[in-house]
């Protein structure tokens, strides 16, 4: 194996040097437990090794506007500070700093036995390995978190941000460096038009920042004043924070840039509210907003939250950008995190636009016509909420969202009785939604005339337009979907293709609807196809 060139306070090693080093710790034999298997997961600024409890981070010799890893001596001091800054918020999981050694051929995680036995040629951050099953993100697609687990979370938050630095808020929070920083992001990401950002995204994002800027610079100055601007975690999102029996662990704080994780707590918790956004789940958004804000009597909350929020996505959209681009990344994973950045730019764009009338959305048809993935389109341009008929008549049997329940036609969960249940129920959630003044989407197949008359007299009561959106693709193309279903783990419906060819038989056509709130959507186009048509369907609607 090639000799690492790097020594203390040396410059950048070359690639080479640096995948023979990344290709090293990925063998068990490179630790002191001698794991069976190590598993690799790279980021745009870090290479994280995943070794039975451990997980060992080691972060990438390389210079952007935001960080410079460029030598070792700055990564030592970047492993030290993010150890220090992540243990204000998860303060068992963040163990050390390792040295990594290299004797001859060989390099070696130091276990604490190694020491004069090899170069240090790098640095490593050892921390406890956490189950994934219990990060916000899994709980979130498990359909495990609720408002309490919200309000717990403001309570971390708001504790954390009451103790937390404000002594370079003068320096980072004023108008002036927010503007710095919204033009440097608009600057980096100017290459990207094109392929993972439009044109018309990146206008748009920029007249509205600008002019929010512009029109709220006494509010900015106000919060540093105020002490609303603090040294914070930087990075706020679902996959860094875990909901343990022991409490809530926040991990992976921006530690390379003091700049950059001293903000507004407002944009630490748009960041939080962004990410669930992107998840699904803008409800709970909303009720973290709502319980950080009475906790932490902060009024402004609300007014800064749409700003930030379109600052925070656009930055995910960079990030995942930059990913994209980066050649030792696997193509899988740069296509990925093309796709990635893709949906932050969008989210983004959305904010800047601002939010839509509310309105009540079918989105309908026979099984196996696309209804769950136009329905996360119609989601992704409105913002609006989603609520899925499958996921609500399980609820009301007791079961998780992927509980596979019997779905033998009008039989088990399936029944007519069960039927009427599900319907009143996804109502009921739309009247309360809307009474709210936000919009609401409805995925269900809605095959019975009395259905559809029940939803127009929900939007009818709640004074909003209402549009039924009916799916539709050919028998071999819901075939061919219904039958590569079947074959995956933890999907929500139950719907075999046997049961579709059932369900046919007994659907009724959509003529009752008047056909201004009657739209018919061919879902066999591409996936970049259908968004579009979608895009535009909802830019005609609402």
């Amino acid at each position: 194996m090639a000799r690492h060139p790097v020594s203390p306070g040396s410059s950048t090693p070359d690639a080479s040097s640096f995948a023979s080093l990344v290709a090293a710790l990925s063998q068990p034999a490179c630790y002191p437990t001698r794991p069976d298997t190590v598993d690799v997961i790279q980021t745009h600024i870090s290479v994280v090794f995943v070794v039975g409890d451990f997980v060992y981070k080691l972060k990438k010799p390389v210079k952007f506007s935001f960080l410079d890893y460029s030598t070792l001596a700055a990564r030592e001091f970047y492993c030290h500070e993010e150890v220090r800054l992540n243990r204000r918020l998860a303060p068992t999981v963040y163990l050390g700093v390792v040295p990594v050694l290299q004797s001859g051929e060989t390099y070696i995680i130091s276990g604490g036995q190694e020491h004069g036995k090899g170069a240090v040629v790098d640095y490593v951050v050892k921390m406890r390995r956490l189950p994934e099953e219990c990060s916000l993100r899994a709980l979130l697609l498990k359909g495990q978190i609720g408002r309490t687990d919200m309000a717990t979370l403001a309570t971390t938050l708001a504790d954390f941000h009451a103790t937390a630095s404000t002594k370079r808020a003068p320096l980072y929070g004023v108008p002036e460096a927010i503007r710095q920083a919204l033009s440097d992001n608009f600057q980096e990401t100017r290459p990207f038009v094109g392929s993972t950002l439009s044109a018309t995204q990146y206008a748009g994002i920029v007249d509205f920042s600008r002019s929010f800027l512009a029109t709220h610079q006494e509010l900015f100055q106000q919060r540093v004043r105020a002490g609303r601007v603090r040294e914070g975690h930087g990075d706020l999102r679902c996959e860094h924070v875990y909901l343990l029996e022991s409490g809530i662990s926040v991990v992976d704080c921006v530690e390379f840039s003091p700049r950059l994780r001293t903000c507004d707590v407002a944009s630490e918790l748009a960041f939080l509210s962004m990410d669930l956004d992107r998840h699904g789940a803008p409800g709970l958004a909303r009720e973290l907003i709502a319980s950080y804000s009475a906790q932490t009597e902060d009024s402004d909350l609300l007014t800064l939250l749409p700003f930030y929020a379109c600052y925070r996505a656009y930055v995910r959209g960079k990030v995942s950008s930059l990913k994209s681009q980066e050649a030792e990344v696997p193509l899988t994973e740069r296509e990925e995190a093309r796709t990635k950045a893709q949906q932050a730019f969008r989210l983004a764009y959305r904010y800047a636009r601002g939010a839509l009338a509310p309105a009540l959305i079918v989105v309908c048809g026979h099984i196996g016509t696309g209804k769950s993935t136009v329905a996360a389109f119609i989601n992704e341009y409105t913002g609006f909420s989603v609520r899925n008929s499958d996921v609500v008549r399980k609820e009301l049997a007791g079961l998780s969202p992927t509980a596979r329940g019997r779905g033998d036609y009008q039989a088990g969960i399936y029944t007519d009785a069960m039927t009427q249940q599900t319907y009143a129920a996804l109502a009921h959630y739309a009247e309360e939604e809307l009474s709210t003044g936000r919009g609401v989407i409805l995925d269900a197949s809605c095959r019975q005339p009395a259905h559809r008359r029940l939803f127009r007299s929900v939007a009818e009561g709640c004074e909003v337009p209402v549009f039924f959106l009916e799916c539709q693709a050919d028998a071999h193309v819901i075939e061919s979907r219904l039958r590569a279903r079947a074959k995956k783990e933890a999907v929500v419906s139950d719907a075999t293709w046997e049961t579709a060819l059932q369900h046919q038989a007994d659907f009724p056509r959509f003529d009752d609807l008047p056909d201004a709130c009657h739209i018919v959507i061919n879902t066999e186009q591409t996936q970049e196809a259908l968004r579009t048509t979608i895009e535009k369907t909802c830019e005609r609607l609402i």
